[in-house]
């Protein structure tokens, strides 16, 4: 198998890793810069079509009470329920809830579908190794 055909075989899991990546990094980089507080519902969140809720939410930056947009998916909130949440501080206005799958979703998805893909593409490079007759797929 020549070089080109072995770039060829793996761009689909080179590109999911390069996405999977940018998830974990965009995860991390909100993380580290988040700030941690406790919000009270306003306004009982609207659910729509996909699970998304979307709520308003009052907490406290700096001694003063901020007013904000609480987005969540698959999750019932009700007014005057209290809620830990993050938010950037320039954006205090932008509020998540502070729930592992709330705020990591995204990259673990990622992850997954990273492993399943090379796990697909290592058994198919395999698998033509061995019709080819070489056991690492060349």
């Amino acid at each position: 198998m020549q070089r080109k055909q072995v770039w060829e075989h793996f761009i689909g899991t080179i590109l999911v890793g390069v996405f999977a990546g940018f998830l974990v990094v965009s995860d991390l980089n909100y993380s580290l810069r988040a700030s941690i507080g406790e919000a009270v519902v306003v306004t009982s969140g609207y659910h729509y079509r996909g699970g998304v809720t979307i709520a308003e939410a009052v907490h406290g930056v700096d001694g003063k009470l901020v007013r904000g947009t609480l987005r969540a998916w698959y999750v019932s909130l009700k007014k005057g329920q209290g809620v830990r949440v993050r938010y950037l501080p320039n954006e205090p206005g932008e509020l998540v809830l502070d729930r592992f799958w709330q705020l990591h979703f995204a990259p673990v998805l990622g992850i997954v579908i990273l492993g399943i893909t090379v796990f697909w593409e290592s058994s198919e490079f395999a698998a033509l190794g061995r019709r080819n007759g070489s056991g690492l797929g060349g």
